[in-house]
């Protein structure tokens, strides 16, 4: 607003210029421009940094209205229930149940619907689309 104004009274003539003084010096011009110029230049960086703070702010807002709800995916893994482990030769099944059904799954190898499990040291990894459940392995019930 400040910047339109001196913009302003740069280029309006004043009455002691007007009234048969002589012409204005082309440097004094010249200087005259390049301080509007640059007064310009100003408020349009400030402008833009006003539109990117007003921006981020919005992003910002958004990322914390958007409530993380588990996917299906996640609570489809928080079903399965660790029945056991069978290890006969080179061989591990994992035995799982989700709700009535009975699932054994060979260590490491995807079964269906691109279900995983794998043996760690304390527990079995279920893992589906980049979506993984650790079950602990209890042993002496």
């Amino acid at each position: 607003m400040y910047t339109l104004a001196f913009i302003l009274a740069l280029n309006t003539p004043n009455a002691a210029s007007t009234a048969g003084a002589k012409p204005p010096n082309p440097i004094h011009q010249l200087r005259e421009s390049e301080m509007a110029e640059r007064l310009a230049q100003t408020e349009a960086k400030r402008l833009q940094l006003e539109l990117q703070i007003a921006k981020s702010k919005h992003a910002i807002a958004q990322l914390n209205n958007t409530e993380q709800a588990p996917s299906a995916i996640a609570q489809e893994l928080s079903g399965y229930e660790l029945l056991g482990i069978v290890t006969v030769g080179e061989r591990s099944d994992i035995m799982l149940r989700l709700g009535e059904q009975i699932i054994r799954l060979e260590n490491g190898v995807a079964g269906p619907m691109q279900l995983t499990a794998n043996i760690e040291k304390n527990w079995v990894r279920l893992q589906r689309y980049g979506r993984f459940r650790d079950l602990p392995i209890v042993q002496g019930w």
